[in-house]
């Protein structure tokens, strides 16, 4: 299966980058789309790819400069985030001859706009549950930090939730990607959807000013993200879309206290500061507008959702930090 690894024009991103060199290394036919300084750094260098753990790899990826609407590619993996896919499906449409086009990134709107650009029998989406934090340079090599837990699954579907031999075949492809367990699903619009519930959890980091020690001595910050994921639930809950996977259903019948308790150990791991740290550091824009996304995908419910939108400020750089220690605070 001939594959292309397309992500932003700023650069092909840690995820793709590590998803198409781990392709490579099990046999795939596969190609990243890099420009610039990136590719010249990867075509010198290739990639160093850092386990949480200490175990390293170096990686040479085969490149190239984008798509044109001559190429021939079975399947294109798109990392692109969210806020820039609009203005990317016009030149994707270009092309008659990808088979596949495989989205790969936060996305609470539905489908529409891809299967209209694209044709419904061109479009896929997923999500790899892997935390890839860019970490410089080391030797002059592009290093990227890698967290991996084999607890989850990593989701993907079709538009209509079938389950095709096409889809199987996508499947088979990623499941090479060593550590990454692939799951094919039917309904990835609620999984999609849902998965900002996770992202929620940890967005009290925001109003602790990115800081995870800050973060984990301000009981109000840790409590915002358990109190907005909760508003968030019953929100979507009242907008008629199902809560994917339904573990969903039993968080809001935690005690507070306990769920304060988990988060601060969630905080003290290295997948926290190293992954989500970095994240929400680096791609705080992308996130931003995922959970604005999603905020006005459940608004129809009616359900008010004052500690989210409070997040939100803090998310956008419109309230400072809460006084480190702060156990209360004003929604």
């Amino acid at each position: 299966m001939r594959t292309l690894v397309y992500a932003s024009g700023s650069g092909p991103g840690p995820l793709a980058t590590f998803i198409a060199a781990k392709l490579q290394s099990a046999g795939a036919d596969v190609t990243l789309v890099a420009q610039g300084e990136d590719r010249a750094r990867l075509e010198e260098h290739g990639v160093r790819i850092r386990f949480a753990g200490g175990r390293e790899e170096l990686h040479r990826v085969r490149l190239v400069e984008g798509i044109r609407p001559e190429d021939r590619y079975d399947l294109v993996l798109v990392f692109t985030p969210r806020p820039e896919v609009s203005g990317l499906l016009p030149a994707l449409a270009e092309n008659p001859h990808v088979c596949t086009f495989l989205f790969l990134h936060n996305n609470s709107a539905g489908f529409r706009e891809y299967c209209d650009a694209l044709g419904p029998h061109r479009v896929m989406a997923g999500y790899v549950v892997i935390t890839a934090v860019d970490a410089g340079l080391d030797e002059g090599a592009p290093t990227i930090w890698i967290s991996q837990n084999r607890a989850f699954t990593s989701p993907m579907g079709e538009p209509e939730g079938v389950t095709s031999g096409r889809l199987r075949s996508v499947a088979a492809l990623l499941g090479k990607v060593d550590g990454l367990k692939v799951e094919v699903r039917g309904d990835m619009d609620a999984w999609l959807t849902s998965h900002n519930l996770s992202t929620l959890t940890y967005l009290g980091l925001y109003a602790a000013d990115l800081d995870p020690d800050r973060y984990a001595r301000t009981g109000a910050a840790l409590r915002m993200g358990i109190r907005a994921r909760s508003e968030a639930i019953r929100a979507q809950r009242a907008a008629g879309i199902p809560l994917s996977p339904p573990v969903f259903n039993i968080l809001p019948l935690f005690p507070e206290a306990v769920a304060v308790w988990i988060l601060r150990r969630v905080v003290a791991s290295g997948f926290f500061r190293e992954g989500v740290v970095g994240i929400s550091r680096h791609r705080r824009e992308e996130l931003t507008y995922a959970i604005e996304e999603y905020r006005g995908r459940i608004a129809p419910g009616g359900v008010a959702t004052p500690t989210l939108d409070r997040l939100l400020e803090h998310m956008r750089g419109e309230r400072p930090p809460l006084h480190e220690g702060a156990e209360g605070w004003e929604p």
